[in-house]
């Protein structure tokens, strides 16, 4: 929600545009959604729909998410069909457009008749091992290439965009745009808090929701090791899963908790609270083994001039290695981890030039340069 939150806000400064937003009712108890009522009551208009669970067999046996796409691209239809009735649409704009209905929008040449579409793209993994990333051979990739290529030729389409910055690298169409990922930690002021960290600790942030993607079993295993000094602490902020909230209650936990090296913030945090956690960091982890696209805790990593450890692996690792914002380890490597930990903990210099290098490239990374590209494109298909 927060890239149509950002939208929103570029919607606002342009003026002269107004805003259907479908969502879900348990969506409309979301914080985002709640601030995005009362910020923009006067241009957002508010559509419920129910989310059905359809499975078609053979869809479901060809691949879940097939089945998922065709799902919500039949809800999406319907909706625009039956607000059409009472209001005029100009313009249906996706996002998570290769989440929500990538495949359906392939046969469907004009999928919401005369009305121009466009949509924004937040995972494509396909062209990642063609761009230099390094990532599992997958068949999926097959099907993939074929349909984003089919897509871009979508007679209904105005204009995808992506914050992929490689892919419209590796497909070149007019239709296709690159925007920054974006995050408004520069614009937010910090609370701060110490968080009850000592002032001569080094601080690893480990950021949002936290479960088990984000590998801090392993993470806890290697901070226990010899090799890295004492005063590496972590801190971690978001709210934890269940099941991470048990593991951190296992020996791993319990030892480094008890060395005071550990500070838990085990709920959703404020974006004053966001900010200040980034700026009391020394570096940031981003090591999620499996997880190959992008990771909003990159940008806001870059943002407040922070390095990353991350996984080699993935977009995230081919961005921290052109960018030379960090340090990256193999997902299965843990005496690199250790390795790299110790280095970046110890090595002060170090991390303030890589967190500028970060700093250099996603300073530009702001809401308003993520919003108004799009929002100027939606308003010349209208005005044309």
């Amino acid at each position: 929600m927060i890239y149509v939150h950002y939208l929103l806000r570029s919607m606002a400064r342009r003026g002269g545009m107004r805003a259907i937003l479908a969502t879900t009712p348990e969506s409309q108890a979301d914080r985002y959604v709640a601030q995005m009522v009362r910020e923009f009551s006067s241009l957002l208009l508010i559509e419920t729909v129910e989310l059905t669970q359809n499975k078609n067999k053979i869809l479901h046996l060809i691949h879940p998410q097939l089945n998922k796409q065709v799902v919500l691209f039949n809800i999406l239809q319907n909706l625009v069909k039956r607000v059409s009735q009472r209001i005029s649409i100009d313009y249906v704009f996706i996002p998570f457009l290769d989440d929500y209905c990538l495949f359906p929008m392939v046969w469907h040449a004009r999928p919401f008749r005369r009305i121009p579409w466009g949509g924004i793209l937040i995972r494509p993994r396909f062209h990642l091992r063609r761009i230099g990333a390094d990532v599992p051979s997958r068949w999926e990739d097959l099907i993939e290439r074929f349909a984003y290529r089919q897509l871009l030729r979508n007679k209904g389409l105005d204009t995808i965009f992506t914050i992929d910055p490689y892919l419209e690298h590796y497909i070149r169409s007019g239709k296709l745009k690159s925007v920054p990922d974006p995050s408004d930690i520069l614009s937010i002021t910090p609370e701060y808090s110490q968080f009850g960290l000592n002032s001569n600790s080094v601080v690893l942030l480990v950021y949002g929701y936290l479960d088990h993607r984000k590998a801090v079993d392993r993470l806890l295993l290697a901070m226990s090791d010899e090799r890295i000094p004492k005063n590496l602490t972590l801190l971690l902020a978001g709210k934890q899963s269940s099941e991470f909230t048990q593991m951190m209650c296992g020996e791993p936990a319990q030892k480094i908790r008890a060395q005071g090296r550990l500070i838990e913030i085990n709920r959703h945090i404020s974006e004053n609270e966001e900010a200040s956690a980034f700026r009391r960091a020394d570096m940031v982890w981003n090591y999620y083994p499996g997880s190959y696209c992008s990771s909003g805790a990159l940008v806001r990593a870059g943002q407040s001039s922070r390095p990353v450890l991350a996984t080699r692996e993935g977009l995230v690792g081919l961005t921290v290695r052109d960018l030379k914002m960090g340090v990256t380890v193999g997902e299965y490597d843990d005496e690199g981890l250790v390795s790299a930990l110790a280095h970046l903990a110890t090595n002060s210099k170090l991390r303030s030039d890589l967190g500028n290098a970060g700093f250099e490239h996603f300073s530009k990374a702001t809401p308003q340069a993520f919003g108004d590209p799009i929002v100027d494109r939606i308003s010349d298909v209208l005005r044309h």
